[in-house]
């Protein structure tokens, strides 16, 4: 188990990661050798933040130590203390307590006179112009009546050499410093702390520290004018060594793969993150930013189970996260455009459906312009749909966050209570696959509509994963009986954004192309027959044909024939009802399967016995062979007889008398949808197209 992250920095070079030991070593050998007792020398130590400034000063400070003879170190604070005041008792305090102890005393006097009168001299020395010690003598004699600072100073001076120790101060993050602060101790470094024999060494980031000095007019607002007043302050500028890009991989690579570890998860198998190297370099150039990713990392990924997520995602979302925090929090809000890449609904324009861009543009404004580029990448990445390839739409990728079934648990970090985890359906799954489906009927017959829907989406995506292997058709069947068997309590609550008996009932149906095409047809028959109703039975066999095109498996024909005896026994059950029949509830969807078949043969011999005793009769047949249109108009539904099947009645009453219709005179009623009226009607039209085959 790795230990925390902490963004303290090394304090030796048997810590050193990357090598800069000896450019430390070289530092602290360039501070001696420029050592004198006669003169101060400032070096400047820049880099980014992050970069490793405050290591490579405690590896400098090591080396000076243990190399470079007996030096004085005295770490100097500034950003620490609260005030100017403070800034310099800070400074004297941290020079006095790095001197040896014999001395000591003679110093401590010296640099408390020193210090006594430095505060106010620090607010008399101008910031610009003539910064010489006659300057400051003449100002500090003409406003205070002690000692001259230059009669103080030279004292501590002479105390400091008596002490014959070099000392060396160092200053880090000078750059957090306000203005007024930043201006004060670069006064100390030039005039009020140089003594000979004690060197500075400071440490900063360029870009920052000229801000603070353009805000105080020093520098207009110009880098150049800036560089070159700190010139006048560093004379040993130094630069942090970079990372070099082999060491940055080096470091991502060890970093995730031990995170991965630590969560208990399979390496990153993946290729998406090789796309995106340029972007991880450019965005985590430095060790504190790739540590800092690392770390929010090694925090994330255990938080959602093993599967339920995609691994590859987590590491981009969390680098897009670490990058740009303010386009982050973003993302939830336009979930659906990241998801399809286009806004609003599709538009349909005659055959043609188009659809307006998802326009990222705006969040992107919250990124730097430099780093625009990465941020889109980022985007591209984990949402395809953005792509300008417009014609490879992508669909929802297992587990990915681009999958609107999992993109909230990126930023739940955690399963949500109205979702459901891959691995409960998983299980589900395989357990209906052995006969036992007790957990899956529960999850499809929730009261949560929106969850079933959920629970199908996951079934889809998982069924291939739990069905191969050995025994796939039993497995396959076995599966079958419990989808198609808890259609009958499947919620139909009102309000739910999409049918979840539908979802089941499509679910069901695409089980069938998992079944293999030399598979016995008796188990795929006796699934199949678990079906609640006969309209359940016939919307997952009119389904499963459609689906499975040609060549047709084996045990399909064998299903075909089966639901057209089901379907010629529910027309007879509508015959015998006659008259009474519900109006609403149409046999013309059955009578088309057994025609498109072949097999109205299968009515008719039913039909023949049933007209011979009288339980109905041929006008009845004639009515269920009337269709009926039903539309939407403007303000309510209409509905009307469309069409007389004379196809259908012929196959189902192949002996029928050409004169049957002659008993009917009415006239039928257009709008009147019941089945006596339907008799009317069929009668009315044989009757037309009996006369039309006279002409």
């Amino acid at each position: 188990m790795s230990t925390a992250w902490s963004d303290s920095p090394i304090t030796s070079r048997d810590k050193d990661d990357f090598g800069r030991a000896s450019y430390a070593a070289h530092t602290a050998k360039l501070i001696a050798k420029s050592h004198s007792w006669e003169d101060s020398i400032v070096f400047g130590l820049t880099g980014p933040w992050g970069s490793g400034k405050s290591s490579m000063l405690n590896l400098i400070e090591e080396a000076l130590e243990e190399a470079e003879g007996d030096w004085c170190i005295a770490r100097f604070t500034p950003w620490a203390t609260g005030d100017v005041a403070g800034l310099l008792g800070d400074f004297y305090a941290s020079l006095n307590s790095a001197l040896p102890e014999d001395p000591k005393s003679k110093v401590r006097d010296a640099l408390g006179a020193l210090a006594k009168i430095s505060v106010p001299a620090a607010k008399l020395i101008p910031v610009v112009g003539d910064l010489t010690g006659t300057t400051i003598t003449t100002i500090l004699d003409a406003v205070t009546k002690q000692p001259p600072w230059s009669t103080t100073f030279s004292n501590a001076v002479s105390a400091l050499k008596e002490a014959h120790r070099p000392v060396l101060v160092i200053a880090d993050d000078i750059d957090r410093l306000q203005t007024e602060e930043l201006l004060t101790l670069l006064k100390v470094v030039r005039l009020l702390g140089r003594f000979p024999g004690v060197q500075y060494l400071l440490a900063y980031d360029d870009e920052t520290l000229f801000r603070t000095l353009s805000s105080a007019n020093l520098a207009d607002e110009n880098t150049d004018a800036s560089s070159r007043f700190m010139e006048k302050i560093i004379q040993y500028p130094l630069v942090v060594p970079p990372l070099l890009r082999p060491q940055l991989l080096n470091r991502l690579n060890e970093g995730i793969e031990l995170a991965f570890a630590d969560a208990e998860r399979d390496e990153v198998v993946g290729d998406r993150l090789g796309g995106l190297i340029d972007v991880c370099l450019s965005q985590l150039s430095t060790p504190r930013a790739v540590d800092r990713f690392l770390a929010q990392l090694h925090h994330h990924l255990p938080l959602v189970p093993k599967g339920e997520i995609d691994d590859e995602d987590v590491i981009i979302l969390t680098l897009l996260r670490t990058a740009f925090p303010t386009l982050y929090t973003l993302l939830p809000v336009h979930k659906q455009g990241l998801i399809r890449g286009y806004a609003g609904e599709p538009k349909i324009s005659g055959s043609d459906i188009k659809h307006e861009r998802f326009n990222i543009e705006p969040l992107l404004d919250k990124v730097s312009t430099p780093s625009r580029g990465d941020a889109q990448a980022l985007l591209e990445m984990l949402f395809p749909n953005l792509r300008e390839l417009w014609s490879q739409h992508w669909e929802g990728l297992d587990g990915r966050i681009c999958n609107e079934n999992y993109f909230d648990r990126y930023f739940a970090m955690t399963i949500p209570a109205y979702d459901v985890s891959d691995r409960y359906v998983y299980e589900a799954l395989t357990a209906a696959t052995l006969g036992e489906g007790s957990l899956l009927n529960s999850l499809l017959t929730q009261a949560n509509p929106e969850q079933v829907m959920l629970v199908v989406a996951k079934s889809k995506e998982l069924t291939n994963t739990v069905v191969v292997g050995e025994n796939q058709g039993d497995k396959v069947t076995a599966l079958l009986e419990t989808v198609i068997s808890s259609l009958d309590r499947v919620t139909l609550a009102r309000g739910a954004f999409r049918n979840a008996r539908a979802g089941v009932t499509s679910y069901a149906s695409d089980l069938f192309s998992a079944v293999p095409h030399e598979y016995s047809s008796e188990p795929v028959i006796k699934a199949l027959r678990c079906s609640p109703t006969w309209q359940d039975h016939f919307r997952i066999v009119t389904a499963v044909v459609k689906n499975r095109g040609f060549p047709r498996p084996h045990w399909l024909e064998a299903l075909i024939t089966d639901f057209a005896e089901t379907a010629a026994r529910r027309v007879l059950d509508h015959l015998r009802e006659r008259n009474n029949a519900p109006a609403g509830e149409e046999v013309s969807p059955l009578l088309t399967f057994l025609e498109d078949h072949k097999k109205m043969h299968h009515l008719s011999d039913l039909v023949a016995p049933e007209i011979e005793v009288g339980r109905f009769s041929i006008e009845d047949v004639a009515g269920r062979c009337v269709t009926a249109a039903r539309w939407i108009g403007s303000d309510e539904i209409h509905e009307s007889l469309e069409e007389f099947k004379q196809g259908w009645f012929s196959a189902i009453i192949p002996e029928a008398s050409p004169s049957w219709y002659e008993s009917f005179n009415e006239q039928p009623s257009p709008s009147d949808l019941g089945w006596a009226n339907r008799k009317i009607y069929a009668a009315a039209r044989a009757r037309i197209l009996a006369a039309e085959q006279e002409q």
